[in-house]
């Protein structure tokens, strides 16, 4: 299997997660069938290849005769074997890692496939295929990790859900505190702003008393000034009458 058979290229995983819903079930239908014709292929090469492998350990040698081609047989037979597998190893971590491209991929193909793991599935030519023992194992290995896949992911995600609430929490709190300072600074500006103008009535309220004081005093010694004078001319004609009567 060559590399990057199920993704040509980086824009289609670009465009899975830009898919509809409807989209990525058509698409996930499609992507089950080349996942799971292509492991019972390499499947099917493996068991051929294991059928060489004991094709060759049972030629038989006579007197000495054919020695080293049953070795060449068994060894071409062996390498057959071992490239099959690793080609069908290959395809297995392909596939998990293209079901896996996004949670809601992985559980849209894990749905997919168990169906048509049950169920068998129609083929390009029509022809519906059902998976033998081997091939259902290593499918639904692909399955168990789509399923891991989506739990771990769930799971991250309830964290980061958590992470985010309580982060949300912490960010309230210090909002009101910022609130209730702004509504304590504005408070003190106001008690400010009521005292600065107690105090502006009281130096008023002292400066008029002051006034009035002066004002009482000025009057109150003009009162004096006026009184003495009374007396003064009062005096006066007191005097005047005394001098007529000694006159007299």
């Amino acid at each position: 299997m060559e590399n990057n058979s199920l993704v040509k290229s980086s824009r289609d995983y670009d465009a899975i997660h830009k898919m509809s819903k409807e989209e990525l079930a058509k698409y996930a239908e499609t992507k089950s069938k080349e996942i799971l014709s292509l492991i019972d292929q390499s499947c099917e090469k493996v068991k051929a290849a294991k059928v060489d492998a004991e094709n060759a350990k049972r030629k038989k040698i006579i007197l000495g005769f054919g020695t080293k081609a049953k070795l060449d047989a068994v060894a071409a037979a062996n390498v057959k074997t071992n490239e099959a597998v690793a080609e069908l190893a290959n395809l297995q971590k392909e596939a998990i890692t293209f079901t896996c491209v996004s949670v809601e991929f992985a559980h849209v193909m894990h749905q997919t496939m168990a169906r048509m793991m049950a169920a068998g599935f129609r083929d390009a030519n029509g022809n519906i295929r059902e998976l033998d023992e081997n091939t259902q194992q290593f499918a639904q290995h692909i399955l168990d990790e789509a399923e891991r896949f989506v739990k771990n992911q769930q799971a991250v995600e309830s964290e980061l859900n958590r992470q985010a609430e309580s982060i949300n929490a912490v960010a309230k709190v210090a909002e009101d505190n910022r609130r209730r300072l702004t509504e304590k600074d504005d408070l003190d500006k106001k008690h400010e702003e009521c005292i600065a103008a107690n105090r502006k009535s009281i130096d008023a309220n002292h400066e008029a008393i002051h006034l009035t004081r002066t004002q009482l005093s000025a009057i109150k010694a003009m009162s004096i000034i006026a009184m003495i004078a009374s007396i003064f001319s009062l005096l006066l004609s007191t005097v005047a009458v005394v001098l007529v009567f000694i006159k007299q």
